[in-house]
């Protein structure tokens, strides 16, 4: 509707400028062209990308009103606002979110997770390691909820997200709108006798919410998805609107400029690994709290890890430690920050890695082929025409995105659907071979 009302503007004010009309037609082209103003305004979302079509017609009934409308470079002036305002909202746009295929309705929550055994590493002041988790799950009941926002956690996040793009702040000030498909604090539905769990851990300088689409598919298939805030690997966390705390680039300074910077990386790739841990421990207490929503709900010695980048190797990390973790799927999960023998050890736990074609060449292969090689249950394999970013909702910013580079040239709605796919067909069948043959852009590496 606001694209239908926002072109029907446009179109009348280049009608309005370039069409002579008799004084009464003036009226009432005039008042229909307020009046398509006013439901525009009532029903649609201030956005800066709108901002010069405003300014367009703020100008237009100044000019018009003052007799300037044909003066010379007048009308030029307000074409060239209407063409700007077209590109912004061409290369900004407001997509939908994806919507979920499963049967079931989606709720979510958030929780903050606080482990006092750990102190937090990056905290200027050495306090507890704390960080947040969102859970998506089947709900039976929403009556008089709301769905939530996709990104709940105020402007602050959408400018880190810009800021290190390298964009303007306010590019993304629109994400604050967008509604995600769950509804918020609904109830856990009571359909099922236990859940399936799954745990995703986002990668360097990302987001939980960049994962949005794959939770709430899973959640609308039947399991309780949680995903991980990991905080100062994240380009922010909001725990109040006082206490948000930003990524801090300290914990992985530049490979280029840093002798030591697998140091580093593997500090950083264990406190995501310990903040997995720390949310399986958490939920093993919450199935045997007698009270709590979800108290004999769930099944947390059986749990699938999804991680994607340092995420990936945490999932791989955590997986290698505690049995209660069944299964691990990594997406370009970046392992090179393990140590040798944890490598050459390999891994019990059935793995499924799916490599994008960006990372087919890069020091990551040095840690991640050997692993596969010594791990008996792991299988590797490698999408073509994919980035790095693709394995994240980084398509939901532009449809620049591929021409940029940023994302690859799988049609994305076809490579969404592959993603939900195999991700199920591994957690119930972690012989992954069984889609292979069906996916010809997909390679088994090993």
């Amino acid at each position: 509707m606001n694209i239908i009302l926002e072109a029907l503007i446009v179109a009348l004010l280049i009608w309005m400028m370039f069409r002579s009309q008799k004084q009464q037609q003036q009226i009432y082209l005039l008042f229909i062209f307020l009046a398509l103003i006013g439901l525009h305004l009532s029903i649609g979302l201030i956005r800066w990308q709108r901002i010069p079509l405003y300014l367009s017609i703020v100008s237009f009934l100044f000019v018009q009103a003052n007799g300037y409308l044909n003066k010379k470079g007048v009308k030029g002036i307000l074409l060239s606002l209407l063409i700007l305002s077209v590109i912004a909202n061409q290369v900004f746009p407001i997509y939908p979110m994806p919507k979920p295929t499963g049967s079931l309705l989606v709720g979510t929550q958030s929780i903050i997770l606080t482990d006092s055994s750990r102190i937090d590493l990056y905290h200027p002041n050495g306090q507890p390691r704390q960080f947040k988790i969102q859970l998506w799950y089947p709900t039976d009941n929403i009556e008089g909820l709301s769905r939530a926002l996709w990104i709940e956690d105020g402007v602050e996040m959408k400018r880190a997200l810009a800021l290190d793009m390298g964009l303007p702040s306010f590019v993304f000030d629109p994400l604050a709108t967008y509604m995600s498909n769950s509804y918020a604090d609904a109830p856990l539905s009571s359909t099922q006798s236990t859940y399936e769990v799954v745990i995703i851990s986002h990668g360097w300088s990302s987001l939980r919410t960049l994962h949005t689409d794959l939770a709430e598919e899973l959640a609308s298939q039947g399991m309780v998805v949680i995903a991980i805030e990991h905080t100062y690997g994240s380009l922010a966390t909001r725990f109040s609107d006082n206490d948000i705390q930003y990524l801090n680039r300290d914990a992985l300074p530049r490979r280029a400029i840093t002798p030591d910077y697998l140091t580093y990386a593997n500090r950083l790739l264990n406190t995501f690994a310990e903040d997995i841990i720390t949310t399986i421990d958490w939920l093993d207490k919450m199935t045997t709290t007698q009270g709590h929503w979800l108290y004999q709900q769930l099944d947390p010695t059986s749990i699938t890890l999804i991680g994607h980048s340092t995420g990936g190797g945490a999932a791989v990390k955590a997986g290698m430690v505690d049995e209660r973790v069944a299964k691990v799927i990594g997406f370009d999960a970046w392992v090179e920050p393990l140590i040798e023998a944890e490598i050459q050890n390999g891994s019990i736990t059935p793995s499924f890695f799916i490599r994008s074609q960006a990372w087919e060449v890069g020091e990551n292969n040095s840690a991640l082929l050997p692993l596969v090689a010594a791990s008996p249950n792991s299988t590797l394999y490698q999408l073509a025409g994919t980035t790095h970013y693709d394995f994240a909702m980084v398509y939901m910013f532009s449809p620049l995105s591929p021409l940029l580079g940023v994302t690859g040239s799988l049609n994305r709605v076809w490579l969404n659907n592959f993603l939900v796919e195999s991700t199920l067909s591994f957690i119930n069948n972690p012989d992954a071979s069984q889609f292979i043959n069906q996916v010809p852009e997909l390679e088994l590496i090993q």
